[in-house]
C-alpha cells in the first residue's frame, strides 16, 4: 500500500460530511432500536429512498451506522423495561433472568462474573437461538 493510497483513504474517512452522517445514523440508529415495534431493517427501509442522493460510501456509511446502533438501541429496552426493542435483543430479557437468579444465589456480585455463570448463561442464550430456528 503505497503513501498515495493511504492520504486517499484518509481524505475519504476525515470527510466531515461523512463523519456527521455517521454520527447521524448512530442517533437515528439508537433511537429507533430503542422504540419497540421499529426495528433496524425497517429503519434502513425508510432511510433507502434518502440515500440515493448520496455518495455510495457516503450512503453505506450512514446505513451500517444505523443498522449496528439499532441493534444495539434494542438491548436498552430489553435491559430496562423487560421488553426487546428488536429481533436481535430477544434472549436478553431471558438472560436477566438468569443473572437476577445467580445474583440471589450469590451474596455478592463478583466482578468479573464467575465462569460457571458465563458458561451456563453463553450454553442458555445459544440453546435459545437454536430453538428459535
Amino acid at each position: 500500500m503505497g503513501i498515495e493510497t493511504l492520504n486517499y483513504l484518509l481524505n475519504i474517512f476525515l470527510n466531515p460530511d461523512l463523519i456527521f452522517l455517521i454520527f447521524m445514523g448512530t442517533l437515528v440508529g439508537v433511537l429507533v432500536g430503542a422504540l419497540p415495534g421499529l426495528s433496524s431493517s425497517m429503519a434502513i427501509a425508510l432511510l433507502l429512498p434518502f440515500t440515493l442522493y448520496l455518495e455510495p460510501i457516503e450512503s453505506i456509511a450512514l446505513m451500517s451506522a444505523l443498522y449496528c446502533a439499532g441493534t444495539f438501541g434494542g438491548s436498552i429496552t430489553a435491559i430496562l423495561i423487560n421488553a426487546p426493542g428488536a429481533p436481535p435483543a430477544a434472549a436478553t430479557p431471558l438472560m436477566d433472568i438468569l443473572l437476577l437468579k445467580e445474583v440471589r444465589r450469590v451474596k455478592h456480585l463478583e466482578y468479573p462474573p464467575s465462569p460457571r455463570l458465563q458458561v451456563e448463561s453463553s450454553a442458555y442464550s445459544h440453546s435459545c437461538f437454536l430453538l428459535h430456528f
